[in-house]
């Protein structure tokens, strides 16, 4: 689908733009490049609680558009498709006639416009990525406690009433959960044997 501005009106892009920008568009359906956001962003949104994820999946998603630019550039040229991110650039957000999630179309943020046109024009310009070391702190860290409680969480249960056969593991009688990852290390036998009852803060 083209927009019918970019075809006719005072809007309407030279042929050269408007080959650079369905060659930069074609680059992404080669790529698969929507597939990759929505998984991409989906898994950022689903560990919403670890920013660092978020961080590298825009970072990713930048990139994509700079190779994009690369591709369209090999097609059309560096300057059709700087000149016509410029034009699109400028296109002012109009509110939509209808209402909802397709109404409105957000692209070329400021900073990732400035980026890519400068490089398409050839001055250097190095980006600077969305993960910074506090992110990667608190990645590491929030991993680290999902991870302990996950463990935690997998250990046997005290036996259900009417299942005589299920193990009966530690009740953690005043002990904290986490004592779970180290309560054999000092126990002589294997790792779990039938009812784990030689587990040494097992509740009498």
């Amino acid at each position: 689908y083209v927009a019918h501005a970019l075809l006719q009106g005072a809007e309407a892009l030279p042929a050269e733009e408007l080959t650079a920008v369905l060659a930069h568009e074609a680059a992404h359906v080669r790529r698969r490049d929507p597939l990759r956001f929505l998984l991409l962003r989906t898994l950022a949104r689903a560990l919403f609680w670890v920013p660092a994820v978020r961080a590298v999946s825009e970072d990713i998603a930048d990139e994509a558009e700079v190779i994009a630019d690369d591709a369209a550039s090999a097609v059309a040229g560096p300057i059709a498709v700087a000149s016509a991110l410029v034009k699109l650039g400028a296109w002012p957000q109009r509110e939509a006639p209808v209402a909802g999630p397709l109404a409105v179309v957000g692209f070329l943020r400021r900073d990732l416009l400035d980026r890519r046109v400068r490089r398409l024009l050839g001055e250097a310009y190095r980006p600077q990525g969305r993960l910074t070391t506090r992110a990667v702190v608190v990645a590491l860290l929030m991993l680290s406690v999902s991870t302990l409680s996950g463990i935690v969480d997998v250990h046997d249960l005290p036996a259900a009433a009417g299942h005589p056969a299920s193990h009966q593991h530690c009740e953690h009688d005043g002990v904290f959960a986490a004592a779970h990852l180290f309560c054999r290390w000092q126990v002589k036998g294997p790792l779990l044997p039938p009812g784990a009852s030689d587990c040494p803060h097992r509740h009498a």
